[in-house]
């Protein structure tokens, strides 16, 4: 439902509330529309230091090269997919269940050829160390349903920001929600819900604290489901 604000959820919010700059590097920030991301990733990318390297999609297919292209962005892996060593990509599949190497994992990039890219989880104690840390990644094959579309690329995306349409189906090691264009109804529910904890959910904004009180109507119930998850979930 629609309403308004109340003082406990504007509290909550503030005291998750941080400056961009002092996210986290593994913070995946969620903006609702493809062009802020579009912009942010652009600028995060252009700004993080080291040599741009670039792996171009190997894509097949039976028909114009137009048609095939667009249907193909339904695999979700990119085109061309543009790295530098030490920045922050999110995984696109489950590789390793196991050792925690899933669908919305967190990481960033160490070392790469022309058929590997080694990967390197963010850990809150560096001591952590051994197979679990770190984990190489090959290029993987989708098929878009129906058709005979195919393209193979490296299961990964740049992780500086993403719409939090993209990152519904993902659990999220840290977020970060932009919060001066408010969300639609469910949207904010959806993207607080990514994490597993409080501490890795941060909002950010043009200014601090932010000013949030009659400014919007959303669905409050969404915040106050997911700070009881949250409770539950650290007992």
């Amino acid at each position: 439902r629609l309403g308004y604000f109340d003082e406990d959820v504007i509290q909550f919010i503030n005291q998750r509330t941080i400056y961009k700059k002092n996210l986290p590097l593994n913070c995946l920030r969620l903006y609702t529309t493809r062009e802020r991301v579009k912009n942010a990733n652009e600028k995060d990318f252009k700004e993080f230091p080291g040599d741009e390297i670039k792996f171009k999609a190997n894509d097949t297919f039976v028909g114009t090269a137009g048609t095939a292209r667009k249907a193909l962005k339904e695999t979700r892996l990119l085109e061309d997919l543009c790295l530098k060593v030490g920045m922050p990509v999110m995984l696109l599949q489950n590789m390793n269940v196991r050792l925690g190497w899933v669908n919305g994992t967190i990481a960033c990039v160490v070392e790469v050829d022309e058929d590997n890219i080694c990967l390197k989880k963010f850990t809150e104690n560096d001591e952590v160390h051994g197979e679990e840390q770190l984990y190489w990644i090959q290029r993987i094959s989708r098929q878009v349903p129906g058709t005979s579309y195919v393209r193979s690329q490296f299961p990964i995306i740049p992780a500086f920001a993403s719409t939090i349409h993209k990152a519904q189906s993902a659990t999220i090691d840290c977020v970060g929600i932009y919060l001066d264009n408010m969300l639609t109804h469910g949207q904010l529910y959806v993207a607080m819900s990514r994490v597993k904890r409080a501490s890795d959910l941060f909002f950010f904004g043009a200014s601090l604290p932010l000013t949030i009180k009659r400014k919007y109507g959303v669905d409050v119930d969404a915040i106050t489901i997911s700070r009881k998850k949250f409770c539950k979930d650290d007992e």
